[in-house]
């Protein structure tokens, strides 16, 4: 098992210039999409997620040559075999620039179908794949906080996820505020969320 510590993680601007001639969708994920899509960061972040397509992970692979990658699967990483192609449930990377290095970024794999995205967890949620992200005024990509938000939903006692949550609902425009509570009603019965996107 490879070692889980330290961290010293890119900064989006950082992974936005790493990503820059990537040649496919990429975006900032997690705590960080929520940061960005409220102009402003608003607590520390311990490391930065990014996203792509499932289907671009041999693109990934490509440009993120010379890079060390290991697949993070069940609690246990491990190194990323030339020509292993990561299938459900596998879907994550932790990415550093060599062996012994601190990690400098994770790679969440999105699922796509018949120009939907599809929730990793639940299929049937979906959207169309124009609505998963959006730039920032100086270009950094990031997913749509629904989506970050809708990842987050099932570990609320986290006290980062419900704190973003209260930092962007409010945010929320109208479309994407009762996608995110018909999905998280669908999904979790009775979750403390569903009150306040009402």
């Amino acid at each position: 098992m490879t070692e889980l510590l330290p961290w010293d993680a890119l900064s989006p601007h950082d992974a936005s210039t790493l990503f820059a001639d990537f040649g496919a969708p990429w975006w900032v994920a997690g705590g960080w999409a929520v940061d960005l899509f409220v102009g402003r960061e608003t607590r520390k972040h311990g490391d930065i997620d990014l996203a792509i397509l499932r289907r671009d992970q041999e693109r990934l692979r490509r440009h993120l040559s010379g890079w060390d990658i290991h697949v993070a699967h069940d609690g246990v990483l491990t190194p990323w075999a030339a020509g292993d192609q990561l299938a459900a449930p596998r879907f994550q990377f932790w990415v550093r620039r060599a062996p012994g290095e601190p990690w400098s970024f994770e790679v969440m794999l999105e699922d796509d179908a018949d120009g939907d995205w599809l929730f990793r967890r639940t299929p049937s949620v979906r959207l169309p794949l124009e609505r998963i992200g959006c730039v920032t005024p100086d270009r950094i990509p990031y997913i749509n906080p629904e989506i970050a938000l809708l990842y987050k939903a099932n570990h609320v006692e986290i006290e980062r996820n419900t704190a973003d949550f209260l930092l962007a609902a409010p945010l929320l425009e109208e479309v994407p505020r009762r996608w995110l509570r018909d999905a998280i009603a669908m999904l979790y019965a009775g979750h403390p969320w569903l009150e306040q996107l009402h």
